[in-house]
């Protein structure tokens, strides 16, 4: 993994665990891949994908959600770290439940 892109990664998902924990929100975790920042759940010590962000360029992802069979389905929504963590909090919530 070229070294710029591993710093972008740890960059943004401290970013991302700093802005869920704000609201509460601390029983997920993160994991990169690539362009892709995976945020996860442990069930049962089982890890649930829940919400991917890809990179699309220096600082704007993609957002998409894993469904009921643990595919991801791309959202029309890119944005910022910031903007995306937002939406998940106001509008899909149900994504970071905690089951």
């Amino acid at each position: 993994m070229p070294k710029d892109r591993k710093m972008a990664n740890k960059h943004a998902s401290e970013k991302i665990l700093h802005l869920l924990k704000e609201k509460g929100i601390d029983h997920l975790y993160i994991q990169a891949r690539g362009d892709h920042l995976v945020l996860y759940s442990l069930e049962d010590e089982e890890k649930i994908n829940r919400i991917r962000f890809t990179r699309v360029s220096v600082n704007k992802y993609q957002l998409s959600m894993a469904n009921h069979q643990g595919r991801w389905e791309k959202t029309p929504s890119i944005g910022t770290i910031p903007e995306l963590v937002e939406l998940l909090i106001e509008q899909f919530s149900f994504t970071l439940a905690k089951y």
